[in-house]
């Protein structure tokens, strides 16, 4: 069981991709504050709040800002690898951030 951490959650009703980030936190037994935006009036609340670009979900974690489910994946790997929510694992996943080209399969 993780440490408690303040963790907000920025989504829309209704988004399939908030609701994976909203999965991914209860998977991994992080409590959270959930802020439903409304939709086209999301983007001035985003920026407003911190964050850079006009998608959801929007995370903020130990005073971090992530936004987009692979990032959000990828940071609760890094809080917690286990269990590994990007499906890579932690030589993988570093290895993949470090290439800016494709991924080549692993022998």
């Amino acid at each position: 069981m993780l440490t408690p951490v303040a963790a907000k959650l920025y989504v829309l009703p209704g988004s399939h991709p908030s609701r994976t980030g909203r999965l991914m936190l209860e998977h991994e037994g992080i409590d959270y504050k959930r802020v439903d935006l409304i939709a086209a009036l999301h983007r001035p609340l985003l920026r407003a709040h911190g964050f850079k670009a006009p998608t959801v979900p929007a995370l903020r974690i130990d005073g971090r800002r992530i936004q987009g489910t692979r990032n959000i994946s990828r940071t609760l790997d890094e809080i917690d690898p286990e269990p590994s929510h990007s499906g890579e694992g932690p030589e993988r996943s570093t290895a993949a951030r470090q290439t800016s080209g494709p991924r080549s399969k692993a022998p």
